[in-house]
């Protein structure tokens, strides 16, 4: 029974230098985005609430991704309703504002310089920060992961095009 996540259809063939040439430009997209978006943090004066939220919204980015990616992988039914589910939990987080940006409600109460007015800044940077880095999160795990090719047709069926295998009328 082949395991319901494989990493690739045949682990013994060597993966497409390209599709992992793509990969990676995904991955390194991702990096160097995510950090100019957490940049203003420190200018801002919200470096510790800006890694919070950032970091949860960033894990729940990836975790989507996986998901999505296994969901992909899988032809269960069962297994693809659950990542659903599972897909579902990831984001209500999200939906739902948590981890909080507001700062006082955060622990932070320091006002940062700027008095009310840089809080407001910041909380509205923090809101916007969560929402960039977990759209950030979900493509490096689903180019990574995911299989992006149609499945492969069963033997002996019409559309399975392997040598000795085509079922062509006889004349």
């Amino acid at each position: 029974m082949p395991a319901p996540f494989a990493v690739r259809p045949n682990p013994s063939a060597p993966p497409d230098a390209g599709v992992e040439k793509i990969t990676r430009r995904i991955g390194w997209f991702c990096l160097i985005a995510g950090a100019l978006l957490i940049a203003p943090a420190f200018w801002l004066g919200g470096a510790g609430p800006g890694a919070r939220v950032g970091g949860f919204a960033l894990t729940q980015g990836v975790a989507l991704g996986a998901l999505l990616a296994g969901i992909t992988r899988t032809r269960r039914p069962l297994l693809i309703y659950a990542a659903l589910l599972a897909s579902a939990l990831v984001i209500w987080p999200l939906w739902q504002g948590w981890p909080s940006a507001d700062i006082e409600a955060g622990g932070e109460n320091a006002i940062p310089a700027g008095g009310q007015d840089a809080l407001a800044r910041l909380a509205t940077y923090l809101d916007a920060l969560r929402y960039g880095l977990f759209f950030l999160g979900i493509p490096y795990p689903f180019a990574r992961l995911g299989r992006h090719a149609p499945d492969e047709p069963e033997k002996g069926s019409a559309l399975d095009t392997s040598p000795g295998t085509q079922n062509l009328p006889e004349a």
